[in-house]
């Protein structure tokens, strides 16, 4: 009898536990973050792009990920990604004991997230992104969650960007080292770099290995949340040593990962610097 009412308790109280980590915490009551509107975050959908974006959003979307601020969903047709910001403890939560600096800290992410769509789609593959509450403006979309479960969710209620989705920088640069084209992607990390600095642009947390991937031949900055401006980058040696900042990060990944192309690496930035 005892047996038994453990083992009950036990399915009770773990089914919910185990639940959670199946969905990797995925609940639409997570996506609801209740942010007053704030006009520097707003964006128009124009009318050359609305047909392109709402088919976009009219295929369903399945659970691929989750990240420190977003669930992350793929499109049926695996080219892009939709990504949903969440509550957590960390950030857009009603529970955090310093109410100041949570707004900060939101500021600053969706900050990012407005420059890089303003300033730097081409540099983020982003398509569209939404950062305040509208009304009838888009439409719903169907998104399936890690266990399968389907969810219709009002994309006019929630914070989310939508990228073209990207190949990860260390499957490139495994199969560019075997067909003799690392090179290529090698400088167009660099140009995603000095572009990216030369329209003022600093991004706090390069993650190279994690953060950059490649929509064909073209090097992408994965995640923007940490954008931010800085004036002193329009000034060429700014620029240079943020090139410099970021191009240290990938050598490090060739130096841990493709240890016999470091030569090669060296060589690629000498003449790339040259050509500032």
């Amino acid at each position: 009898m005892v047996l038994r009412l453990i083992a009950l308790l036990a399915i009770c109280f773990g089914a919910p536990l185990t639940l959670k980590s199946w969905t990797y915490g995925f609940n639409v009551r997570r996506l609801d973050l209740k942010l007053p509107f704030n006009p520097d975050w707003a964006v128009s959908i124009l009318p050359q792009e609305k047909e392109a974006l709402f088919l976009i959003l009219s295929q369903s979307y399945t659970y691929l990920a989750r990240g420190a601020q977003c669930f992350v969903f793929e499109s049926q047709d695996g080219l892009y990604v939709l990504k949903i910001f969440q509550k957590n403890r960390h950030l857009f939560s009603h529970h955090i004991s310093d109410p100041k600096k949570e707004r900060e800290k939101i500021d600053f992410v969706l900050g990012g997230c407005a420059i890089a769509f303003t300033q730097a789609r081409r540099e983020t593959a982003l398509v569209h992104l939404h950062l305040n509450q509208t009304v009838n403006e888009l439409p719903f979309v169907s998104i399936r969650d890690s266990i399968g479960r389907p969810f219709s969710l009002d994309l006019n209620r929630y914070w989310f960007t939508i990228q073209k989705r990207v190949r990860p920088l260390e499957d490139v640069f495994f199969e560019a080292e075997k067909s003799g084209r690392l090179s290529t992607y090698l400088r167009s990390c660099f140009s995603l770099f000095q572009r990216r600095a030369a329209k003022g642009i600093w991004n706090s947390e390069v993650c190279v290995g994690q953060n950059i991937g490649f929509l064909g031949d073209e090097a992408i900055e994965i995640d923007f949340g940490r954008y931010m401006f800085r004036s002193e980058f329009f000034h060429p040696h700014a620029q240079r040593m943020e090139l410099l900042r970021c191009t240290n990060q990938l050598r490090t990944f060739i130096e841990r990962n493709l240890p016999g192309q470091l030569s090669l690496y060296d060589e690629e930035l000498t003449q790339f610097m040259q050509t500032l």
